[in-house]
C-alpha cells in the first residue's frame, strides 16, 4: 500500500513535470515562432530572406532568379524578365536587374583569398562601387561565394545605345580590356610600387609658364588663379597645400577634344588635374589639394540635346556642366529625370554622377547610376572611351565610375534615361505628426518590413521642427507646429490601383501607432509642394536657426547610411553622443533608405568647439559602421571625410578600391587626395580643422 501510494505520488509528480515541460515547450516554440516572425528570416536552399532589411542572401548561386523570387513573395521582387537563368549567369553577364541590387558580395579570389565587400544597406557605396565589380568579372577574378541582394524593385529600363563604327568599336574594346586587365592584375598581384612614388611638390613657376604656353598652342581658354590661404591655419610647413605663392590654372574646355589635350598636357608636366562642375559638393570633391589644373566644365560644356522618346522610356544627352534642373526644362512634361538631390536646381549632371547622388526618391527609384545609359569618358591615360550599359564589360567600368569623384577620368557626355511623369491623381502625400520621435522611427521599421516602398519617406526630429517654425517665410511651417517629430510620406506610382492598395496597407500599419500621432493629408498640390519644398530646404533652415539660437557659425553635414532595421538604434545612439558632449544635434533622414543627416554645429572661433565637433563626427561615423552601415550615402568622401577612411570601410573594400584606382589612374594625377588621402593631406587634416577652408577654396576656383 505504501509502495502504491509512493508510486501514485511519483506518477502525479511525473505527470505534473511532463505537463510543465510540454507547456514550456509550447511557449518556447511559440516564442521561437514569434521571434522568427519578427526577424522575418527564413533559410531554404541556400537562400536567407530578411524582411527587416528588405534583402535576400544567396549562398547558392546556381539557383535561378525565378526560384529566388518565389522565396521572397512578400516583397514581390522582379529580378528581370528571364526567370530561368541562374544567379551565377546573371552575375557573369552583368544582368542589370541583378547588379543594380547587389548590397554585399563574398568572393574567393583566384589566389585563394576570401573577400567580403559591400554593406547591409540599400545603397552600399562609400567611394568606388566595388560591390558591383564582381558582376561581369567574377570568372576571371575568382568565384562568388554568396551575394546579398536588395528586394526593392526599381524602375529599371533597357534603352538601346548607339552603335559605334567597326573601327571605333575595336578601339573602344581595346581600351576597355586594357583597363579591366589592369584591375585584375592589381587585385591579384598587388599594386605596383611606382604608383605611390609619384609625389606632388610645389610646381615651379617655369613649369607653369611652359604649361600656359602649351595650353595656348592648343587654343584652350584658361586663366591663372592664385590661392590665398592664411598661414595661421598651417601647422606643418611640410604639408604641400596651396599657399600664397602657389598657382592654379583654370581651363575652360569647349569639347571632348580640349579635355583630351588638357589631360595629356597634365601628364607631360606631371601636374594633377581636378574636374569641376557647379561646385555644390559638401565634401570638397572638386576642390584642388595641390597645385593643379582645374577643368571647369560649367562654362561651355553644359549643352543638352538629342532627346529621343520610346513607349516606356526616353533618353537625352547632357554634357557634365549642365544643371540638373535644366534637364527637366528641356524635355516635355511627359518625362522626368528621376534622381533629384536637394541641390538639383543648381548642381550639375556630371557632379551627380561623380557622387552617385540620390535624393528623396532614392528608396523607390534608385540613384543616379540607375539612370545612366552611356557615358563618354576621357581617362587619365588620355584615351576617349565610351561606356554603355548594355555592354557587359563596359558596364563594369560604368558601375565603378558612378561615385568615383573624378578619380577615373573626366566625363564629357552622359546619356540619361528618363522616366514617365507620374500623374497627380496617382500621388498621395501624408504628414504624420508624432509626439515621440522613437515611435515615428519604429513605424518606419514596420513600413520597411511590410514591403511598402514610398516614393518619399522623410523623418524630422524635434530640433529640426523648431528650426522650421522659427523661419517666418516658410509657407508650410503651420503644418509642422505642435509636434515633437514628423514623418512625411508620399506614395506614388504610374499604376493608380497600386497606390490605393499601398495606402490601405499603410493605414493598417500606422493604426498601431495612432495614439502617438495626428495626421495631415495633403488636400491639393499646393500643400504637397509646400511640405516637400520645406524638406528640401532643411539645410539652410537649420543653419539659420542654429546661428540665431546658439550663435554657431559653422557646421558639419553628415550623410551616413544604415541598415533599414537599425533606425531606432542609430537615432538613440546619436542622442547619447549629443548628451555626452553636451551639444544639440538636429537629425533628419531619408527614412526610405535610411540615409541620415545629423548636423553638427560649432563655433569656428572656439578651438574647443571645433575639436568637439570632430570628435562627435567620428563617434557618429563609428556608430554607423558598428551597425553595419556606411559613412556616406550620397555626399561622397571628398577630402573632408577621407582622413579616417580606413575606419569607414572594411579592409577588403579598401584594398580593392585602391587596386582599382591604381589601375585606372596610374600617375595619381586624377583628383589626388580624394576618397583615399595622401600622407601629407592626412597630416594637414589632423592638425587643421578644414571645414571653413572648404568654402574659401571653392570660391577661389570659380
Amino acid at each position: 500500500m505504501h509502495r502504491l501510494s509512493n508510486f501514485i505520488k511519483f506518477s502525479k509528480r511525473h505527470l505534473l513535470l511532463t505537463g510543465l515541460v510540454i507547456v514550456i515547450t509550447v511557449i518556447c516554440s511559440g516564442n521561437r515562432d514569434l521571434s522568427l516572425k519578427n526577424t522575418a528570416k527564413y533559410k531554404n536552399n541556400g537562400v536567407s530572406v530578411s524582411y527587416k532589411n528588405a534583402s535576400v542572401q544567396c549562398k547558392n548561386i546556381d539557383i535561378t532568379i525565378g526560384e529566388i523570387e518565389q522565396k521572397c513573395k512578400k516583397f514581390i521582387p522582379d529580378f528581370g524578365p528571364v526567370k530561368s537563368i541562374t544567379l551565377k549567369q546573371a552575375l557573369s553577364s552583368n544582368y542589370r536587374n541583378i547588379q543594380s541590387r547587389i548590397m554585399r558580395i563574398t568572393v574567393v579570389l583566384a589566389d585563394g583569398r576570401k573577400v567580403r565587400i559591400g554593406a547591409d544597406t540599400q545603397k552600399s557605396d562609400s567611394g568606388l562601387r566595388i560591390n558591383t565589380l564582381f558582376s561581369g568579372l567574377n570568372e576571371k577574378l575568382g568565384k562568388v561565394h554568396s551575394v546579398t541582394l536588395s528586394l526593392r524593385n526599381k524602375n529599371i529600363l533597357y534603352p538601346e545605345t548607339t552603335q559605334l563604327s567597326p573601327e571605333k568599336e575595336a578601339e573602344n574594346s581595346k581600351y576597355v580590356n586594357m583597363l579591366l586587365n589592369n584591375i585584375k592584375h592589381n587585385i591579384i598581384e598587388g599594386i605596383p610600387d611606382k604608383y605611390y612614388s609619384n609625389t606632388f611638390s610645389k610646381t615651379e613657376a617655369k613649369n607653369f609658364k611652359s604649361l600656359c604656353t602649351t595650353l595656348e598652342s592648343k587654343d584652350i581658354e584658361y586663366r591663372k588663379v592664385p590661392v590665398k590661404t592664411s598661414s595661421k591655419f598651417r601647422k606643418d610647413d611640410e604639408v604641400s597645400l596651396p599657399d600664397n605663392s602657389a598657382e592654379l590654372v583654370v581651363t575652360f574646355p569647349k569639347n571632348t577634344k580640349d579635355v583630351v589635350h588638357i589631360i595629356n598636357i597634365a601628364k607631360k608636366y606631371n601636374i594633377p588635374w581636378v574636374a569641376r562642375g557647379k561646385g555644390t559638393s559638401l565634401t570638397g570633391s572638386p576642390v584642388p589639394m595641390y597645385d593643379s589644373i582645374i577643368v571647369d566644365m560649367s562654362k561651355y560644356m553644359k549643352n543638352i540635346y538629342s532627346f529621343k522618346e520610346q513607349d516606356s522610356y526616353a533618353t537625352i544627352i547632357a554634357e557634365p556642366g549642365a544643371v540638373n534642373g535644366d534637364v527637366d526644362k528641356y524635355i516635355n512634361k511627359k518625362w522626368r529625370f528621376s534622381p533629384k538631390p536637394a541641390s538639383y536646381l543648381i548642381s550639375s549632371v556630371g557632379g551627380n554622377l561623380a557622387n552617385n547622388a540620390v535624393g528623396m526618391n532614392g528608396a523607390k527609384e534608385g540613384a543616379t547610376a540607375d539612370y545612366i545609359n552611356a557615358v563618354e569618358l576621357v581617362t587619365p591615360y588620355g584615351n576617349r572611351l565610351i561606356l554603355r550599359r548594355n555592354n557587359s564589360r563596359e558596364c563594369t567600368l560604368l558601375n565603378l565610375l558612378a561615385g568615383s569623384e573624378g578619380r577615373m577620368g573626366i566625363i564629357t557626355k552622359i546619356e540619361l534615361i528618363l522616366s514617365k511623369t507620374i500623374p497627380e491623381d496617382n500621388t498621395c502625400t501624408i504628414l504624420y505628426k508624432f509626439d515621440n520621435p522613437v515611435k515615428a522611427l519604429e513605424a518606419v521599421t514596420d513600413i520597411h518590413k511590410s514591403g511598402i516602398v514610398p516614393m518619399k519617406m522623410e523623418f524630422m526630429d524635434t530640433i529640426v521642427l523648431k528650426g522650421i517654425n522659427n523661419r517666418q517665410n516658410v509657407n508650410s511651417s503651420e503644418f509642422y507646429r505642435n509636434t515633437d517629430s514628423a514623418l512625411l510620406i508620399q506614395l506614388a506610382d504610374t499604376n493608380q490601383k497600386r497606390v490605393l492598395r499601398r495606402k490601405n496597407e499603410l493605414k493598417k500599419i500606422m493604426g498601431k501607432y495612432k495614439k502617438y500621432f495626428t495626421k495631415l493629408s495633403a488636400a491639393n498640390k499646393k500643400i504637397t509642394d509646400e511640405l516637400i519644398t520645406t524638406r528640401i530646404h532643411l539645410f539652410p533652415i537649420m543653419v539659420e536657426y542654429m546661428n540665431y539660437k546658439y550663435s554657431f557659425d559653422e557646421h558639419l553635414d553628415m550623410d551616413p547610411i544604415i541598415p533599414l532595421s537599425c533606425a531606432v538604434e542609430f537615432y538613440n545612439g546619436v542622442q547619447k553622443i549629443a548628451l555626452k558632449h553636451k551639444i544639440k544635434i538636429p537629425f533628419f533622414s531619408h527614412a526610405g533608405d535610411m540615409i541620415c543627416h545629423p548636423l553638427i554645429f560649432y563655433s569656428s572661433k572656439n578651438r574647443k568647439s571645433c575639436e568637439t565637433a570632430l570628435k562627435v563626427m567620428k563617434e557618429i561615423d563609428e556608430l554607423a559602421l558598428d551597425l553595419g552601415g556606411r559613412v556616406s550615402g550620397e555626399h561622397g568622401i571628398g577630402f573632408k571625410l577621407n582622413y579616417f577612411m580606413d575606419k569607414k570601410i572594411k579592409i577588403d573594400d579598401q584594398r580593392i578600391m585602391e587596386a582599382v584606382l591604381a589601375a585606372l589612374s596610374p600617375g595619381r594625377l586624377a583628383n589626388p587626395g580624394k576618397i583615399f588621402p595622401d600622407e601629407k593631406i592626412t597630416t594637414w587634416l589632423k592638425t587643421v580643422f578644414c571645414q571653413r577652408k572648404l568654402s574659401k577654396y571653392t570660391k577661389n576656383t570659380q
